[in-house]
């Protein structure tokens, strides 16, 4: 295992452990993500990526436009599945609670 692996339960729980938590549950969450087109999922997801996004950037970078993200998320998501085609994935999280002793 590395640094990185988030996605991985053992991992998880392992860094649960050396922090000090007991008890621990992990869990697995499914669900599956859909959207009708890419217009769609600029829509949905560009407030939230500006706000991420305003959160990370450095000054000088936060110069970049949502705008020129957008044209570039539609571009993609066209390309990859079709302009107007539906598209979507399955989204896996991994849920975790302890106890901190």
């Amino acid at each position: 295992m590395t640094k990185d692996d988030w996605h991985v339960p053992d991992y998880v729980e392992k860094r649960l452990i050396d922090a000090g938590f007991t008890d621990i549950k992990i869990e697995i969450a499914m669900a599956p993500f859909r959207t009708r087109n890419a217009a769609e999922f600029v829509q949905a997801f560009s407030p939230m990526l500006a706000e991420f996004l305003k959160k990370i950037w450095l000054e000088k970078a936060s110069e970049i436009k949502m705008e020129r993200i957008n044209a570039a998320l539609m571009e993609y998501f066209e390309k990859k599945f079709g302009k107007g085609q539906p598209f979507g994935w399955d989204m896996t999280a991994i849920v975790a609670s302890g106890r901190k002793t």
